[in-house]
């Protein structure tokens, strides 16, 4: 049993293990196959079929070559309502009834698509946060559907009440994609790249890693994206760097990250763009023609839920493909 402060010191020793780019490209191939056994993709659906986020999810497996796990966590009806009633078995069993159709079209829906891979469907009644955060434990990667979050309500209400694929992109054991369904108003655009979201290029190594293998599997180049804003005074009398030295240190730190992953990677395009914007708009901006978009994720507990709802909700409400969100070690091989 270790003490607190040699937790401390653990959990101190394995942050600074996986912000090393060089530890995250050597630990990579390793943990793959450790984890090969086990690891599957899952997919989590609703009473809307997430129909998009399914057939996504087997393309993904068959492209890993790995098991896809269908989950549905569905809720039953109160046992007892307002006036004092209890509902009758009828609608215990029809919502029962309901959740088992829809797990049944999904697993037939992957099967239509990725023929080749086990399919495996799992019905839970329970909150689908917990379940779906117990299934990312044991998972290569998660799969949400995603629907864009109401503006109606102020920031402190959406703060407050993230939808699902914000919880979990948070929390989880291992990185999630959220896809969003087709736009009925245009057609999808052939994707060429792959575009990769760092807030801290030299600490993101593991989302780098995601969005390189990403990109390898498809035949796809990586467009590398690192916003930056000029330095704040700390007060009235302060002095700021000159924005010019701000952006060649944010395009130094960018080319570091970067050049150990030109080196294992010399088949995929890379572009890389240092932007003075918005993290969120600038990551936006470039994505219509992406496959998907790959962003960081660091640190633990609320805080960084707070932050990862400013950024990530900028961007899955604006970006018109599946958001990836990475954090800790590299799990994709």
């Amino acid at each position: 049993m270790l003490s607190d402060r040699e937790e401390r010191a653990a959990r101190d020793l394995e942050a600074a293990l996986l912000s090393d780019t060089s530890f995250v490209r050597a630990a990579s191939p390793l943990v793959a196959r450790l984890r090969s056994a086990a690891g599957s993709v899952v997919v989590g659906v609703d009473t809307s079929g997430s129909a998009q986020a399914v057939e996504w999810a087997a393309a993904e497996a068959a492209g890993q070559e790995c098991p896809l796990r269908i989950v549905h966590a569905f809720r039953t009806p109160f046992l007892v309502d307002p006036l004092g009633l209890v509902p009758s078995l009828d609608e215990l069993v029809e919502a029962q009834t309901d959740a088992a159709q829809v797990l049944d079209d999904a697993v037939g829906r992957a099967g239509a698509i990725s023929p080749g891979i086990p399919v495996d469907g799992r019905l839970v009644r329970g909150n689908p946060a917990r379940v779906l955060h117990e299934e990312s434990r044991q998972a290569w990667l998660l799969v949400l559907g995603g629907r864009p979050s109401s503006r109606s309500h102020s920031a402190i209400h959406r703060l407050l009440h993230a939808p699902l694929p914000i919880t979990l992109a948070g929390s989880s054991g291992c990185p999630v994609a959220v896809v969003h369904g087709l736009r009925s108003d245009r057609p999808p655009p052939s994707p060429t790249r792959i575009v990769v979201g760092l807030d801290d290029p030299g600490h993101d190594g593991a989302a780098i890693a995601f969005a390189f293998r990403a990109a390898h599997r498809r035949g796809l180049g990586i467009t590398a994206v690192h916003a930056w804003t000029p330095d704040r005074p700390a007060d009235l009398e302060g002095v700021a760097a000159a924005p010019a030295a701000t952006e060649a240190t944010a395009r130094q730190l960018l080319d570091r990250a970067l050049a150990p992953f030109r080196a294992d990677f010399p088949d995929v395009p890379l572009t890389a763009e240092v932007v003075r914007q918005d993290a969120g708009t600038a990551v936006i901006a470039g994505c219509d023609d992406a496959a998907m978009v790959v962003l960081a994720c660091r640190g633990r507990g609320h805080l960084r839920n707070a932050a990862l709802g400013r950024v990530t909700r900028a961007v899955l409400d604006g970006a018109p493909c599946p958001v990836a969100v990475v954090r800790g070690e590299p799990v994709v091989r």
